[in-house]
C-alpha cells in the first residue's frame, strides 16, 4: 500500500469524488492513509485494472478486505463500497480467501441534509450462510484540526 498525500478515496475515485455530496467530498478527501479511531487502516492497492481500496481491520490489521468504489446518484451523491476479496495479512502479502468462501461487505455512505449528519449502512453476508450482520445509522464527525480553524 503506497503512501500518498492524497486520501485513498481520492486515489481510487479520482474525478468521481466530485459527484459525492459536498459534505462527503470534504470528509473523504481529508481521510489520510493509515489508522483511524475505528482501528482500521485504509490504503490503496495498485492493480492492473486500476487502484482499489484496501482496509486492514482490527488492531493487528491481519484481516484485509479490498473494495470496489462507486458513486451513487441518490442523496446528492453517495459512496458505495462492495468488497471484492477478503483475506489475512501474512508478512508483506495477503492470503486471499477463495471467493465462494469469502464474506461480502456492502457499504453505502451518504449525507443526510435534514439531519445534518452522515448516514452509513453496511451489510455483511456470506454466500452459504446468508446475511450475518446489518447496521444502518446516523453519525456526526469532526476532522482533526477542524475545530481549531
Amino acid at each position: 500500500m503506497g503512501e500518498s498525500s492524497a486520501s485513498p478515496y481520492e486515489v481510487v475515485l479520482g474525478d468521481r469524488l466530485l459527484h459525492l455530496h459536498p459534505r462527503l467530498q470534504r470528509y473523504f478527501a481529508a481521510i489520510p492513509t493509515g489508522s483511524r479511531r475505528m482501528v482500521d487502516q485504509i490504503g490503496v492497492l495498485p492493480t492492473s485494472s486500476g487502484p482499489v481500496l484496501i482496509d486492514r481491520l482490527g488492531p493487528s490489521g491481519r484481516l484485509v478486505a479490498s473494495f470496489d468504489a462507486a458513486i451513487g446518484d441518490e442523496h446528492g451523491g453517495c459512496l458505495r463500497l462492495e468488497s471484492t476479496r477478503v483475506g489475512f495479512a501474512v508478512g508483506e502479502g495477503v492470503l486471499w480467501w477463495p471467493r465462494p468462501l469469502s464474506p461480502r461487505v456492502s457499504l453505502t455512505e451518504r449525507f443526510d441534509d435534514e439531519a445534518d449528519a452522515q448516514h452509513v449502512s453496511i451489510v455483511l453476508a456470506h454466500p452459504a450462510l446468508g446475511r450475518l450482520y446489518e447496521y444502518s445509522g446516523l453519525f456526526r464527525y469532526e476532522l482533526a484540526g477542524e475545530a481549531e480553524e
